[in-house]
């Protein structure tokens, strides 16, 4: 027994070769590149907390490894690197040291 869909294909097949042809030569969705960019935040429980809210998982351009953000505990800092989607954040350079964290960001997705 043939299924409803296999039915209104069989009816109409013009416009269904049309909808697949338009199918098959459309453009392949990418995923977004790197955007380079400068995020200022503070580091809050090992976390790196950017001004918006967002926690960004940073990590070092050469090694691809998490970056040890330990001494930067309760600063605030500002780092250069590409932004990836799921915000990894690949920095080029140590980050800049602030000074102190005086009013935190919150989080937008506590922990």
């Amino acid at each position: 027994m043939r299924g409803r869909a296999h039915h209104y294909l069989m009816k109409r097949p013009i416009p269904s070769a049309v909808v697949l042809l338009c199918a098959l030569c459309a453009p392949h969705a990418m995923a977004s590149g790197p955007v380079a960019m400068t995020i200022a935040g503070c580091v809050v429980d090992g976390d790196f907390v950017s001004d918006r809210g967002h926690v960004i998982n940073v990590r070092s351009a050469r090694s691809q490894a998490p970056f040890a953000l330990a001494r930067y505990e309760g600063r605030r800092i500002e780092a250069a690197g590409d932004l990836l989607p799921s915000d990894r954040f690949y920095i080029h350079a140590p980050p800049r040291d602030l000074g102190p964290c005086l009013d935190p960001p919150k989080r937008l997705f506590p922990k």
